[in-house]
Formats: structure tokens, sequence, C-alpha cells
């Protein structure tokens, strides 16, 4: 669908359309984030903490 065509299908000016348009956005994005962002954290603390102890690692053998 094209601006014009979802325009018509939900009775909007194109003023309430871009209002509306902005706000979906920030809401589609809080929702996207605060589903995903928790998922996301566990894997790259996982990835931390496996750098971390390679890194431990190398400089016990330094010593």
């Amino acid at each position: 669908m094209n601006e014009q065509e979802i325009l018509e299908c939900l009775s909007l000016e194109r003023t309430s359309y871009y209002m509306r348009k902005k706000e979906a956005i920030k809401l589609f994005g809080i929702a996207l984030w605060g589903y995903a962002l928790p998922k996301y954290k566990a894997i790259f603390t996982e990835n931390n903490e496996s750098v971390l102890d390679y890194t431990c690692f190398c400089e016990a053998n330094l010593v």
C-alpha cells in the first residue's frame, strides 16, 4: 500500500496521518526493543563473560 491508499483506507487527513505515524513508530520501537533487548542482553552478557575469562587466562599465563 502506498501513502494515499492508507489515508483513504483509514479516512485520515495528511496531518493526522503523520502525527499518528510518528506515534506509531515510537510505540513500535518501544514494543520491539522492550521485547528483544532482554534476550540480547543475556547473549551479550554471556559473550562478555567468555571474553573476560579468556583475558584472565592470558594474563595468568604471562605472569
